[in-house]
């Protein structure tokens, strides 16, 4: 998979692929900033939210969780399950067109 390429087709900062055991697969970022050397930490904390909120979901309501965006006044964070095993983490200065984000992993 080439996140460089994702990251230019969707303008993100950051793509950091994860797996079930909140381990970084593999990571790019446009341009060194103060989260590259946080990736460990980002990992743990987005496989947390998101293996939780599957299993609220699963447990709750009897559907999977596809994706989670997080947003505060200048940044955006957004966990899309990428397979059974992964998800891809996505991080902008600004908001994230999601939309496009999907589109773009259709095509892979």
């Amino acid at each position: 998979m080439n996140l460089e390429a994702i990251a230019d087709k969707t303008k993100s900062a950051i793509i950091l692929l994860v797996n079930e055991k909140g381990e970084i697969v593999d990571t790019y970022s446009k341009e060194e900033n103060d989260l590259n050397s946080d990736f460990k930490k980002i990992g743990v904390f987005a496989n947390v939210l998101f293996n939780m909120s599957e299993d609220f979901f699963e447990n709750f309501f009897e559907s999977n969780i596809s994706d989670i965006t997080l947003r505060t006044g200048s940044k955006s964070m957004f966990l899309y399950k990428y397979d059974d095993k992964s998800f891809l983490c996505f991080f902008s200065e600004k908001s994230i067109n999601t939309a496009l984000i999907g589109l773009t992993l259709k095509k892979i």
